[in-house]
């Protein structure tokens, strides 16, 4: 099978932006890892702001970067087409996934992570926003 694509083919990749807003221990990190490619397992990782108990969480999942100033601090800064709720164990949490649909190559997502953590200023910390561009 041939495959052609228009355009330039990036390498995956991963960066952070914005600011997030710190728990007990501070900024919760929201980080990618793995080879970022179509059809290889690559994996998100999220810590845990306060580090002595497991915290209900949100996963933010976008394509488009936004700058909304919340009630509880912290910045929300994806525009989410989906909100996924998560545990994150004190150990933090590591997500594995998978895209094996070659149009997604040099998409580019957005991601941020929030945790309800008492000992945050208003009760939930938030990472910074994390974008993920899928490569080849």
């Amino acid at each position: 099978m041939t495959i052609f694509f228009s355009g330039d083919v990036k390498i995956g990749g991963w960066s952070n932006y914005g600011t997030g807003f710190a728990g007990a221990l501070g900024v919760p990190s929201l980080t990618a890892s793995g080879t970022l490619a179509i059809c290889q397992q690559s994996t998100t990782s999220l810590t845990n702001s306060h580090g002595g108990m497991a915290l209900p969480g949100r996963f933010f999942v976008g394509i488009s970067v936004l700058d909304f100033q919340t009630t509880y601090g912290g910045k929300l800064l994806v525009a989410p087409v989906v909100v996924l709720p998560v545990t994150v164990p004190a150990a933090g949490l590591n997500v594995p996934f998978t895209v094996c649909d070659t149009i997604l190559v040099n998409a580019q997502f957005r991601l941020q992570a929030v945790e309800l953590d008492p000992g945050a200023a208003k009760g939930v910390a938030f990472s910074q926003g994390l974008t993920v561009t899928l490569g080849m």
